[in-house]
C-alpha cells in the first residue's frame, strides 16, 4: 500500500501575510541602504568625490544597483517565507490561492493593452489637465529618463521586470489571498489597493494625480488577477502600463503642456 503524501495546510493568515509583508519592507529598505553605504565608501575610495560630473554619474548607478538588489532580494525572501507557510496554496488559481502561474493567452494580451493604454491616459491626463508646478514624467518613473548607459538599462529591468513581478506576487497574490482566506474578498481588495498606494506615496505625495494613477493601477491590475484568476494578467496590466508611462514620457520629454 503506497503511503499518501499529506499536505501541511497553510499557515498564511492575516498576521502570517503582515509578516511576510513587514520583512519585504524590512529587507528592501536595508538592502538599499546597505548598497548606497558601500558604494559611497567606494565612492570616497576612488576619488570620484572631486568631480561633479562623475559624482552625478556615479550616485545615479549606485542608486540603480541598490533598487535593484533591494527588489530582487526581498521579492525572494518573500517568495521563500510564503513557500515555507503557504506551499499548498501558491500555485492554486482562486480568489483564496496566491495564484502563480500565467493564466491565459487572452487575459495577458488584453491586460498587457489595457496597462499600456491606461499608462499612456494618465501620464497625458496629468501632463495636460493638471501641470501644476510638476512635470508627471518627475513623478511616474523619473530615473528611467534621467539615466544614461547602464545606469538606464538597469531601471528599465526594474521598472518593466522586476518591479511588476515581485510587487504583484506580494500584493495581489500574498497579501490579496491572506486577507481573503481570513475575512472576504471585497476587504482584501480595499486594504491591498490601500497598502499598495502607501507605499508609493514618498513618491506621489508632492503630485496628488500621480497618487491618483496608483490607486488605479491597483485597482486594474487586481480586476485582471480577479478576471484571469492567476497573477499574470495583473503582471501583463502592471508592464505595460510602466512600459507605456516610460515611452510616452521619454516622448514628451522636453515639451512643455500648452
Amino acid at each position: 500500500m503506497v503511503e499518501e503524501k499529506q499536505i501541511t495546510p497553510t499557515r498564511l493568515g492575516v498576521l502570517m501575510a503582515l509578516l511576510i509583508f513587514l520583512c519585504y519592507g524590512l529587507t528592501q529598505s536595508l538592502v538599499i541602504e546597505g548598497v548606497m553605504f558601500l558604494g559611497g565608501i567606494f565612492i570616497g575610495f576612488t576619488k570620484i568625490d572631486s568631480n561633479p560630473e562623475s559624482l552625478e554619474v556615479a550616485y545615479r548607478l549606485t542608486r540603480a544597483l541598490a533598487m535593484l538588489s533591494g527588489f530582487a532580494i526581498s521579492g525572494l525572501i518573500v517568495f521563500l517565507m510564503t513557500r515555507y507557510f503557504a506551499k499548498d496554496i501558491v500555485f492554486e488559481n482562486s480568489l483564496t490561492g496566491i495564484a502563480l502561474s500565467w493564466g491565459t493567452r487572452f487575459y495577458l494580451g488584453l491586460g498587457l493593452v489595457f496597462g499600456a493604454v491606461l499608462g499612456a491616459g494618465v501620464f497625458l491626463i496629468g501632463y495636460y489637465v493638471f501641470p501644476v508646478d510638476i512635470d508627471p514624467s518627475k513623478v511616474m518613473l523619473p530615473e528611467v529618463g534621467l539615466s544614461i548607459g547602464y545606469t538606464q538599462f538597469i531601471w528599465l529591468a526594474i521598472v518593466l521586470l522586476i518591479s511588476p513581478l515581485v510587487e504583484e506576487f506580494v500584493f495581489r497574490g500574498v497579501l490579496f489571498a491572506a486577507v481573503t482566506r481570513s475575512w472576504n474578498w471585497p476587504l482584501a481588495a480595499i486594504i491591498v489597493t490601500l497598502f499598495f498606494t502607501l507605499i508609493h506615496l514618498p513618491r506621489t505625495i508632492y503630485y496628488p494625480p500621480a497618487t491618483i494613477a496608483i490607486i488605479v493601477l491597483g485597482v486594474s491590475t487586481l480586476g485582471f488577477r480577479m478576471l484571469g484568476n492567476s497573477l499574470g494578467p495583473a503582471v501583463a496590466v502592471h508592464f505595460g502600463y510602466n512600459l507605456s508611462v516610460v515611452l510616452v514620457s521619454n516622448t514628451f520629454s522636453g515639451f512643455s503642456p500648452q
